[in-house]
């Protein structure tokens, strides 16, 4: 059912990158289990996870460049900035984000078809043009909790629109008729 690859320990073949729970597979289950096969996964792979995730820290040293961890840091600072700056608007964080998870239940949840999935498409292309126009209600530096809805929204968008796109070859258990499938080429 797909996820992310990882050991017995929850290690991913990346170095020090270690996965557990919904997303991670280390089992015949895969990532986004059904029913409560993943409560006994998460236990034991999550606190495996934690554990080697300590011990490769203490153990490794990874060469960090400096110089791009600081433009990042510099980049999510600048649009943290302009979040702050722009004045409130007609889209508010909470209707965008009930459109877009009512489109992408429809379109690409475990039922789809080629026009759920295009309107999908279509509705997740929407959201990430007006999420270029939202702005915080709350302008407060400490604990604001709109800011974090904001930066949760165009992560989520993000994710959606590659799930919306990519629909027709997603791992798992998404069922689509045969007669439906997208194309395979875009």
């Amino acid at each position: 059912m797909g996820g992310i690859h990882t050991d017995i320990n929850s290690a991913t073949p990346i170095g020090g990158l270690y996965a557990a729970g919904e997303c991670a597979c280390v089992s015949i289950n895969g990532a986004n289990r059904l029913g409560s096969n993943s409560l006994g996964e998460l236990l034991v792979f999550g606190a495996r996870a934690g554990r080697f995730a300590v011990e490769y820290i203490k153990t490794s040293r990874p060469q960090v460049r400096e110089e791009l961890v600081k433009a990042q840091a510099n980049d999510a600072e600048s649009r943290i900035k302009t979040l702050y700056k722009r004045q409130p608007g007609k889209v508010r964080v909470a209707d965008l984000r009930r459109k877009m998870n009512m489109s992408m239940e429809e379109g690409c949840g475990i039922y789809r078809d080629l026009v759920s999935m295009q309107d999908t498409c279509r509705v997740v292309a929407e959201a990430r043009e007006q999420f270029r126009d939202i702005a915080l209600e709350d302008k407060s530096q400490v604990f604001n909790t709109d800011l974090f809805q904001v930066l949760e929204l165009g992560a989520m968008i993000e994710v959606a629109q590659s799930v919306a796109v990519l629909g027709d070859r997603a791992a798992g258990i998404p069922w689509r008729p045969p007669a439906s499938r997208l194309p395979a080429t875009r």
